[in-house]
């Protein structure tokens, strides 16, 4: 993976349900004032705002293939990008959680009334366009083919929800390691956002995504990143 380069903006994309939430706060921690921008819709409908960006920068939120608001079509020329992701099928779960916490709040009935309607309908849409996967929030060219090398070539960290508070530690030490130029980067770690879970999924539903085609990009990802993960982990508790 690439080294973060100070002198180049840096693009954090915010996968829905890995985190991103928490990472959102922890920003102001992490970088100077002025130096933080987001990338999400605008209250008036609009669409994310496009910034002109410099050195030490860094662009958080959701960039979106499927409606145009994706990292290279507003930053043509990003070079360096930082994202988390997570097991797809619990990625999924934890959505379908949270539409049921939000209709609750609202005092409406849910839009999925069972995990298995939430299920079909959302591998339906997988199986035409990803718009309901993590893929939706990366870079759009990626393919089984080429997904290694150009998150090597990308990122200067792939970092892994199930393990959070470590891959959060080694992301800080990438970003300290290019700071000379102000205090130390603070390490408060806040507390990870969940959805509890109202009821048991069954098993069945788990070994159906392993066997769907329509995730084998998502799940390859996830477990590359667990590979990232392991071997930076490796090289920060082995001795020298």
């Amino acid at each position: 993976m690439r080294e973060y380069d100070v002198n180049e903006p840096l693009f954090s994309l915010h996968i829905a349900k890995t985190g991103g939430t928490t990472l959102y706060t922890l920003l102001p921690l992490w970088f100077p004032p002025g130096h933080i921008l987001y990338h999400y819709p605008r209250r008036n409908g609009l669409p994310p705002r496009r910034y002109e960006v410099g050195p030490g920068d860094i662009v958080h939120g959701h960039f979106v293939n499927g409606n145009d608001t994706d990292l290279f079509r507003f930053y043509p020329d990003a070079r360096q990008c930082i994202a988390f992701v997570r097991d797809p099928f619990e990625r999924l779960v934890s959505h379908y959680f949270q539409d049921k916490k939000e209709a609750l709040r609202r005092g409406r009935e849910p839009t999925f009334p069972t995990f298995e309607c939430f299920y079909e309908t959302t591998v339906a849409h997988i199986r035409r366009e990803p718009v309901m996967s993590g893929l939706n929030f990366l870079p759009r060219h990626f393919t089984l083919d080429n997904f290694r090398s150009e998150i090597d070539r990308l990122f200067v960290h792939l970092g892994l929800f199930e393990s959070f508070a470590e891959s959060l530690a080694a992301l800080l030490r990438k970003l300290e390691a290019a700071r000379v130029d102000y205090d130390s980067i603070d390490q408060r770690l806040p507390k990870l956002r969940s959805t509890e879970s109202t009821e048991t999924i069954a098993p069945e539903f788990r070994e159906r995504y392993e066997a769907e085609p329509a995730f084998e990009l998502e799940r390859q990802i996830w477990a590359y990143a667990r590979e990232l993960h392991a071997h930076e982990h490796y090289a920060l508790t082995t001795p020298i």
